[in-house]
């Protein structure tokens, strides 16, 4: 069954775009897309592609050993500071 253009929702496109359907959900949706649906779909993927890239050139210039190191240390300083020094009374 082919649905009409209009029943197919901006979140049934971001569900395909990000792989959250299951094969045969993806097979079927992708069966009834129009050119319309179509060209929504490449630019919910299009948008998608352009924050994986900035995502990938901001971790290319963080620090995560320091980050780690204050990270384990934090963990470190509350383990050294006992369980009830994590709570405050109110």
């Amino acid at each position: 069954m082919t649905r009409p253009s209009d029943s197919v929702t901006e979140e049934l496109l971001h569900r395909l775009a990000d792989g959250d359907l299951s094969d045969a959900e993806a097979e079927a949706l992708e069966a009834s897309l129009g050119e319309a649906d179509l060209a929504r779909l490449n630019g919910i993927r299009r948008v998608g592609d352009l924050v994986r890239l900035g995502a990938y050139d901001a971790a290319s210039v963080l620090d995560s050993e320091r980050l780690l190191a204050s990270v384990q240390a934090g963990i470190e300083k509350q383990a050294k500071a006992g369980f009830g020094s994590a709570f405050r009374v109110i």
